[in-house]
């Protein structure tokens, strides 16, 4: 038999896990929409593909909500950063429609399978150790501080970052003649997003 973790231990893990997971969402929301337009998709199409993420998400988030009690919360989490891990590389570098509808495919997937699981594994590990009455705030209070740390440093990156490559010796419009369009400045931050959902999966 195991030994319970603990709870420190516990808050600490959950706390990184959750700063790992929206920190490629940062890292994406600020050059999405211009990212989609540069590659040749109108407003009326990036709003489809938008409408695309959102119905995945809807439409997977009531089945996939007890899988972690099935197969496990880790196992899901793991599943929900290799989708999104898919999903950015298509974002990243996908030129066509139905790529870029792939990717959103993905993402919303991801996003409904992480929807719940740390949460819960954070509560399930607490109370086995300290019991049913175990102090579950603080732990919490910090998780949603991660994210949202996460999200405002990956939204500050994702932004600097196009605008950093096109100054001076436009390092981006070199990148983006070398690899013959494929990637563009604009996807350079999809693309750090990419590697963090590697390092969120194997975490």
């Amino acid at each position: 038999m195991t030994a319970a973790l603990d709870p420190r231990i516990a808050r600490r893990r959950y706390a990184t896990v959750t700063f790992l997971f929206w920190l490629p969402i940062g890292l994406v929301i600020p050059s999405q929409v211009l990212l989609l337009t540069e590659r040749g998709m109108g407003l009326g199409a990036v709003a489809g593909l938008f409408a695309v993420h959102s119905l995945t998400v809807a439409a997977l988030e009531l089945p996939t909500g007890g899988l972690s009690d099935v197969i496990g919360r880790r196992v899901v989490l793991a599943g929900a950063g290799a989708l999104n891990l898919t999903a950015y590389t298509l974002l990243a570098l996908g030129t066509r429609a139905w790529v870029l509808v792939a990717a959103m495919v993905c993402m919303g997937a991801g996003r409904a399978l992480s929807s719940g699981p740390a949460e819960a594994w954070y509560v399930d590990t607490v109370q086995a150790y300290s019991g049913p009455g175990a102090e579950l705030r603080r732990g919490l209070a910090r998780g949603g501080a991660a994210s949202a740390t996460a999200l405002a440093l990956g939204t500050l990156c994702g932004g600097g970052i196009p605008w950093l490559l096109s100054r001076g010796t436009d390092l981006g419009g070199r990148l983006d003649e070398v690899t013959g369009g494929l990637v563009l400045p604009l996807s350079v931050p999809v693309l750090a997003g990419t590697a963090l959902a590697a390092v969120f999966v194997v975490y």
